[in-house]
Formats: structure tokens, sequence, C-alpha cells
């Protein structure tokens, strides 16, 4: 069981909006909790500091995503070089 688990997982080559709304949403509640602290009561409205809370949410969970992202596909093109390199060495053993 686990070793499937595994599998499906080293298969990955990207992750793209499902996790970025994952992200987004676990996000939301401690970032407009955030953006309460930062605020004077005064100053700002209920709307402005919960604004303030999900762009603060989404630029993080942006961020987040593309530094998984970026390790996957850092991840495949080193799979791939290392497939390739493969092919070429056994490609010059059979012409010898």
């Amino acid at each position: 069981m686990s070793q499937g688990i595994i599998q499906r997982i080293k298969s990955i080559e990207s992750v793209g909006w499902g996790l970025f709304i994952l992200l987004f949403a676990l996000f939301a509640a401690p970032c407009t909790y955030l953006s309460y602290q930062m605020t004077y009561e005064e100053n700002t409205t209920t709307g402005t500091r919960i604004g303030f809370g999900v762009i603060i949410a989404l630029v993080t969970s942006g961020v987040v995503t593309f530094i998984v992202n970026d390790l996957l596909h850092r991840r495949n093109v080193r799979r791939y070089e290392a497939e390739r390199k493969a092919a070429k060495k056994s490609a010059k053993k059979k012409k010898k």
C-alpha cells in the first residue's frame, strides 16, 4: 500500500491550481488574523483588513506553489538527463 503511494508521489510532474487552492484555504484564516494584528482599529475598516489578509494569503500560496513546482521541475530535468545519458552509453556499447 505505501509503495503505491510513494510511486504516485514520485511520478508527479507538477502541482497546479489544486495545491494553490488548498494552500489558500489553509493560509486565509492565519493571514487574516495577521492583518488584524498589523492594523489599527481606528484607521481601517473590517473589509480592508479581510481584503489585506486575503491578498497576503494569495501571495503566500502563489510563492509556495511556485517553489514546489520549481523543485519538481528540477527533479524531472535531472531524471530526464540521467535517462539520456544512460541511453547514449548503451548506444555507444551497441556500436562497438
